[in-house]
Formats: structure tokens, C-alpha cells, sequence
């Protein structure tokens, strides 16, 4: 019964002397001025709090740029194999379940499987392409680990002797070092003879 007549005694003391000490008028005004600058910095910290995590979830963990850096290379080589109508190099860069993905060629086209996919590229370019040049303009990597995207210019040498000029966006996945979807946006009107870009 001491013990708690104690604390009772404690507690008025300590609320007495917190009462004086909001009653001083410079107590009151450092804590308004604290809270007001409390406030006003607050979007500001909140805003660098995004920051920071905004950069720390896109920046690329460890050995992710050397991943992308051999996607894009892979990438390219099969493209210049697809170029050179080297199919049968084509066909080591491709996974077995692979899928080409052509959302801009007419209705589009999707083939599905390396063999179809190999057989799709002889049987649109044989008699009718010579050779395509594809040059690398910029390479992105995103979150998605194995997804690249590519800006690519591209020269088309034409049977018998025309050249067509174009670019394209071309998306990659890759599993273990094989590509598994290649799909590629193009302007299919040069190769079609659509527009002027065919000299």
C-alpha cells in the first residue's frame, strides 16, 4: 500500500512539473517550430526514401550486367547467323522449345519449336534474301532476369540485287544460355516494298 501511495505521489509530481513545463512560452514555441519544421521536411525525406528505393530495386545485382552483356552477345550472333543464312549456327543459339513471335508481319506469326522456327527463316528468305546486316544500336536490361531488348538497324540485300534499309525492336528470353523467345517488332513495308526506304 506504501509502494503504490508512492508512485501516486510520483506521478502528480511529474505531471505538475511537465504542466509547468508547457506552460513556459518558449517551450511552446520550440516545439511548434519543431513540428512545423518536422513537417515541411517530411515530404522531402519521404520523397529520397522513394528514391533510394526506387534506384536500389533497378540497379543490376551482382554479375547481372556480364549476364546481359553474353544475352546480348548471344543475341546478336544469332541474328548475324539468321543473316548470313547460316541456319545450322542459328540452331545452336536456339533452346528446343523456342518460339519466334513476328506481331507485325501481317496477322502475325507465331512458331513454335526450334525446328519450325529453322524452317520458317528457309523457307521466307531462300531465293528471296542474299544477306542481312543487323547493327546493334542500344541494349536494354530490365528486372526480369534472361529478358533483353535490342534496338537494331538493319541492311537487306534483296534477290537479285535490292537493298532495303530498316530498324526493329527485338525482344529476347533466354534459359541457361539458349534463347527461348525471339520475338521481333519491325516495319515490314521496306521488305515488302511498301515505302521508300528501299534504295
Amino acid at each position: 500500500m506504501a509502494r503504490a501511495t508512492t508512485d501516486n505521489t510520483f506521478l502528480e509530481r511529474a505531471s505538475e512539473m511537465t504542466i509547468a513545463w508547457l506552460s513556459c512560452p518558449k517551450t511552446r514555441t520550440s516545439i511548434v517550430a519543431g513540428l512545423l519544421l518536422a513537417l515541411a521536411l517530411a515530404p522531402a525525406a519521404h520523397a529520397a526514401s522513394h528514391d533510394r528505393g526506387r534506384v536500389a530495386a533497378a540497379a543490376p545485382g551482382p554479375g547481372q550486367n556480364k549476364t546481359g552483356d553474353a544475352e546480348t552477345q548471344s543475341a546478336m550472333a544469332f541474328l548475324a547467323s539468321v543473316g548470313r543464312l547460316d541456319f545450322t549456327g542459328a540452331e545452336t543459339l536456339l533452346a528446343e522449345d523456342a518460339v519466334l513471335e513476328l506481331p507485325y508481319a501481317g496477322a502475325g506469326h507465331v512458331v513454335s519449336g526450334r525446328s519450325q522456327v529453322l524452317n520458317f527463316f528457309r523457307q521466307t528468305m531462300t531465293g528471296k534474301v542474299r544477306h542481312i546486316e543487323y547493327r546493334l544500336d542500344q541494349a536494354y536490361t530490365g528486372r526480369t532476369p534472361g529478358v533483353i531488348a535490342l534496338e537494331v538497324s538493319t541492311t537487306v540485300q534483296t534477290v537479285p540485287d535490292g537493298t532495303a534499309v530498316n530498324r526493329l525492336v527485338a525482344i529476347f528470353r533466354f534459359r541457361q544460355g539458349k534463347i527461348t523467345l525471339f520475338r521481333e517488332y519491325f516495319n515490314p513495308a521496306p521488305v515488302s516494298g511498301g515505302d521508300g526506304a528501299r534504295r
